[in-house]
């Protein structure tokens, strides 16, 4: 597997294209598997990642924004809610998801705010969840604002502060 640092920026963003931030990618990142040596392979030539093996191939590629994020999210640390990273939700991958109280959240970079996004949030909330996108150095210079409107849409969800949410002790990052 090839790893190249490139501006991952795509003239049409679909779940797999549009991160838009200088990363270290995968060469398989933009969906495909390289072709095999000779004749078709296993998995057939060029087959498209599917929205798992994408989801597990981004876990494995994080910005600087959502590892930051995901260090206080992780391991239920965060008022002892369980939160998952890069999950495939319906046609679309999601940065971080709480599906106990369908909370979705999103570290964005430069390229987000187009039709598409908007596109996805909608669909998103019509599958009864509430997505809370931030900018990228939001998170880095003011992590404690980040997870305070993370706690408030929680709160918004039903989430009852000071109970256990999964059954562990509730702590605060």
């Amino acid at each position: 597997m090839i790893v190249n640092q490139t501006l991952a920026l795509s003239p049409n963003p679909s779940p797999v294209h549009g991160r838009g931030e200088t990363t270290t990618e995968v060469s398989n990142a933009a969906g495909f598997l390289p072709s095999p040596a000779s004749g078709r392979g296993a998995g057939g030539e060029g087959r498209r990642l599917t929205n798992h093996e994408f989801a597990k191939a981004l876990r494995s590629h994080q910005t600087a924004a959502e590892e930051r994020l995901w260090y206080f999210l992780r391991a239920h640390r965060f008022f002892g809610l369980k939160f998952r990273r890069q999950t495939p939700v319906g046609p679309y991958i999601a940065d971080f998801i709480c599906m106990e109280h369908k909370l979705i959240v999103e570290a964005d970079g430069s390229q987000h705010g187009s039709l598409y996004d908007v596109d996805r949030d909608v669909w998103l909330r019509d599958q009864g969840f509430t997505v809370l996108h931030f900018w990228n150095n939001e998170i880095h210079d003011q992590i404690e604002g980040v997870l305070e409107t993370i706690r408030q849409a929680a709160l918004a969800n039903g989430f009852v502060e000071g109970l256990p949410a999964t059954g562990k002790r509730s702590q605060t990052p």
